[in-house]
């Protein structure tokens, strides 16, 4: 008579790890067709990169910016993704825009688009030569109405934290402006 009552723990263990697989699977699937409609990266050769990105950073101007280093393949660098992905979707009316600077191997497509938000740019730095000495999750806020001049270095932060993953609360301040 012991043996009944364990199967039936056995088949509901087993429903309940596959509805759990099946939760899992339907979300990845859902971030997968949010991310078809987000074009991929196209990254510019590595000696435009600083041109590039001050042509970005100028372009949005109008609304405060958020730089943040990146590395493909880190898994430091997925947490910043996901924590900065996080306040994306929590402040989705938000005028702001992220500058997302990839060093050292080109980002393929999965990570260029697991932000899931068409705030974010992306810029590929194969050398480190933008922000050079600048450690990788660093956050850079700059206020809205700040341009960065040519022949300039990039201007001083309003504020900056490390990683990304930790600075939830300066990335929230930035998207509200209260900076």
């Amino acid at each position: 008579m012991t043996a009944r009552p364990r199967s039936r723990y056995l088949t509901l263990a087993l429903f309940l790890g596959g509805v759990i697989f099946a939760g899992f699977a339907v979300q990845r699937l859902l971030e997968m067709k949010l991310s078809d409609g987000l074009e991929e990266a196209a990254f510019t050769e590595a000696g435009n990169v600083e041109a590039e990105l001050r042509a970005g950073f100028n372009e949005a101007a109008a609304e405060p910016r958020v730089v943040v280093l990146l590395s493909a393949g880190s898994l430091s660098s997925e947490q910043d993704v996901l924590a900065l992905r996080r306040a994306l979707r929590e402040d989705r009316k938000a005028a702001v825009r992220i500058l997302a600077v990839w060093r050292g191997s080109k980002p393929l497509r999965a990570h260029t688009t697991a932000f899931g938000d068409g705030r974010v740019r992306h810029y590929w730095d194969p050398e480190g030569v933008v922000l050079r000495g600048t450690l990788e999750g660093t956050v850079l806020v700059h206020r809205a109405g700040v341009r960065w001049e040519e022949g300039e270095a990039m201007p001083a932060a309003a504020a900056t934290g490390e990683p990304a993953r930790a600075s939830a609360g300066l990335i929230r301040r930035a998207f509200r402006g209260g900076l």
